[in-house]
């Protein structure tokens, strides 16, 4: 499958300082530490761990709305860490992102238009009658009509609300789009509406995912591929139906054990298996495997020894000492 985002050891590190006037760095946060994965055409990697294991900041690394302290990501051959401004907002054009909460994301001071125009008119990508046309058939793309137009942000319901941010992500006809928790914000049937409807406009449009969540079922549901991060590093990345049928990471398997199932019984069995402890500090992860001081079947190499991400079967890595 050609790739058309190759991500390839990227690093953030966030400086911890203090001191108004004359700032003193006195720590790094490690955001994230050298992950690296690559997205097919037509395909959805979903991102997933807990929070603050590093998925959101590896969407913005990926977007270029943050510098990366290392590593390189490829859009479509292209690498969009060396790029200059001018360069990459051409590329940006490829890109799109769907945030978590679209109460916040919308701008409330303008109509459903306006906020799906923004992106046409930062591009200057179609002209004024190209533009209007253009913003109905988005509007219609994502189930809503040309009444919606003039409403404003209140008007709307969430699930509106998140149809109208994925419009806007779409304007500019991107190959990728990074959603961050799309779906996270709204009712449960709602959820399931917007995935549907971020399904479809894949099939319709052939587009590639970044799809950033915590919710396990709806990663299998929508993921083609899914990565597994954990205080800023990838620990598994395999094929969503391996990954949940034969989860090769403590780490993993303690993530998908905690999704809830329909038998109360079996659901009170596997209450007794979860993860424990919080995730340690990014200012100061642990050494060796970050997942080791949880870990249930830790081994004295774990404490030293950090494992590298290796292929353990066809298409499927992971980074851990277990045999």
């Amino acid at each position: 499958m050609h790739a058309l985002l190759e991500v390839r050891d990227l690093q953030k590190l966030f400086p911890v300082a203090s001191g108004v006037i004359f700032r003193k760095v006195h720590g790094w946060v490690h955001a994230v530490d050298g992950v690296s994965f690559s997205i097919g055409e037509a395909e959805t990697l979903g991102l997933v761990g807990e929070s603050g294991s590093g998925k959101t900041t590896t969407g913005r690394l990926v977007l270029g709305s943050i510098k990366p302290t290392a590593g390189k990501v490829f859009f479509e051959g292209q690498d969009l860490t060396t790029m200059t401004k001018e360069v990459m907002k051409k590329a940006r054009k490829g890109m799109g992102m769907v945030f978590q909460d679209p109460t916040s994301s919308l701008d409330p001071r303008k109509t459903a238009a306006n906020v799906i125009s923004e992106p046409i008119e930062i591009h200057k990508a179609f002209d004024q009658h190209e533009k209007e046309e253009r913003i109905v058939e988005l509007i219609e793309e994502v189930g809503l009509g040309p009444e919606h137009l003039g409403r404003y942000p209140h008007e709307f319901s969430g699930g509106q609300l998140q149809r109208i941010a994925i419009a806007r992500a779409l304007a500019l006809k991107p190959k990728l789009i990074v959603a961050d928790e799309p779906t996270s914000a709204l009712d449960v049937s709602v959820q399931a509406q917007i995935l549907n409807l971020i399904h479809n406009l894949q099939e319709r449009f052939r587009l590639s995912y970044l799809f950033i969540s915590h919710d396990l079922s709806t990663v299998r549901y929508i993921s083609h591929r899914v990565g597994v991060m954990y205080l800023g590093k990838l620990v598994e990345l395999a094929r969503s139906e391996d990954l949940f049928s034969n989860p090769q990471h403590p780490y993993t398997a303690a993530l998908i054990n905690v999704v809830p199932v329909p038998d109360p019984k079996e659901m009170k069995s596997k209450m007794k298996e979860i993860l424990r402890g919080e995730i340690p500090s990014p200012i100061s992860p642990p050494k060796g495997c970050r997942f080791h001081p949880r870990c249930s079947q830790m081994k004295p190499r774990c404490k030293e020894i950090e494992p590298e991400l290796q292929e353990i079967g066809k298409d499927h890595y992971v980074a851990c000492h277990l045999e």
